[in-house]
């Protein structure tokens, strides 16, 4: 096949997933020496993602097509306590916390650090966490990982 007949079968993939609504598409790029370079990626708005536990929590690792990682997106209200302590020493997951709007603070092991959009936070498997949301709630990207596969890859 062609380089421009790639092109074009690629571009008419990505037009019809637009069309279908679907946000995951393939470009690609030619350089002067007509090499083809293809990007793959998945556009997706929090706001259009799955809801669980009464709102708070958006399931973020689906839509976007993630499989190495997992990720949700949390908002919690100023007073909200719901977000339970926890650990994750039964499923050898480690989680780092990014803000995304408004602040709070995360409780580690008893005790408490400030959580702004200036910070993250990474938090070890046998660590016990809770989040406290501000006086403005908090928003935040939680990502996991398991450092048993981790360890299993290096």
């Amino acid at each position: 096949m062609h380089v421009l007949e790639i092109a074009l079968a690629v571009r008419t993939q990505a037009l019809v997933s637009l069309w279908r609504g679907e946000r995951r598409a393939t470009t690609v790029s030619y350089d002067e020496t007509w090499s083809v370079t293809m990007s793959d990626f998945t556009l997706a708005a929090s706001d259009d993602m799955e809801a669980v536990f009464f709102g708070s929590r958006k399931r973020v690792r689906a839509p976007l097509g993630v499989e190495s990682f997992g990720m949700q997106v949390i908002d919690l209200p100023l007073g909200a306590t719901q977000y339970p302590r926890h650990d994750h020493a039964h499923d050898s997951q480690e989680e780092v916390f990014l803000v995304l709007w408004g602040s709070g603070e995360i409780e580690i092991d008893g005790e408490r650090h400030p959580l702004t959009p200036e910070v993250m936070v990474r938090v070890g498997l046998e660590s016990k966490r809770k989040i406290w949301p501000g006086e403005e709630g908090i928003r935040l990207l939680v990502l996991g990982t398991s450092t048993s596969r981790r360890r299993s890859q290096s």
